[in-house]
């Protein structure tokens, strides 16, 4: 089962980065039937054991070294040396855009009386679902997890967040700070 969602993963980031060079595509809901499904597959089984793996980065990696491909080009040996050079950048590029996003919500927020006050808007909860406003700072924050908002999101999307901040001591340290009395310590 594991693979499978592997190769969902996969297929999915795949899409992503083939719709800017073609419009001939498959859809998520088939992709079990298209033709394309086998690549994802054996790639999963390949690779996804690996202690770095990431789909989206490996697909990432292959469309920005190698332009237009097609999924057979996913499973040759150069794929994942590929994958491996460019890994570094993505993840430096990734915790930029953490800090980023948790600046731009936090401007946000500061504005109202609480966070608390935000996350009890309809309003902002609707934005926060529609991902209009980044949610990476309420998966941090004790009324989110209260208020029960965290049912919006897929719990390994939020772990997944939340490590990439506990694994940054600085931006950790900040996050306490800041959110005082709200920082979410423990695991979901």
């Amino acid at each position: 089962m594991r693979i499978e969602y592997e190769a969902f993963k996969l297929a999915k980031a795949f899409l992503f980065y083939y719709k800017k060079h073609s419009f001939k595509t498959f859809k998520l809901s088939t992709v079990k039937e298209s033709k394309w499904w086998p690549y994802f597959v054996s790639v999963a089984i390949h690779f996804s054991q690996e202690s770095d793996w990431n789909a989206d980065y490996f697909i990432a990696a292959q469309f920005e070294e190698k332009g237009k491909i097609l999924p057979y080009q996913l499973v040759d040996k150069d794929a994942y040396e590929t994958y491996k050079l460019y890994r570094g950048r993505y993840e430096a590029d990734s915790e930029k855009r953490v800090v980023m996003n948790l600046l731009t919500t936090y401007k946000e927020v500061k504005e109202w009386k609480s966070i608390r006050a935000f996350l009890e808007d309809k309003k902002n909860q609707l934005l926060i679902e529609r991902k209009s406003i980044n949610p990476l700072l309420f998966f941090l924050c004790k009324s989110f997890y209260e208020l029960g908002l965290n049912e919006m999101f897929d719990k390994e999307e939020i772990e997944n967040k939340r490590a990439v901040v506990f694994s940054n001591k600085k931006v950790l340290k900040k996050m306490k700070e800041v959110l005082g009395d709200e920082f979410f310590q423990r695991n979901i």
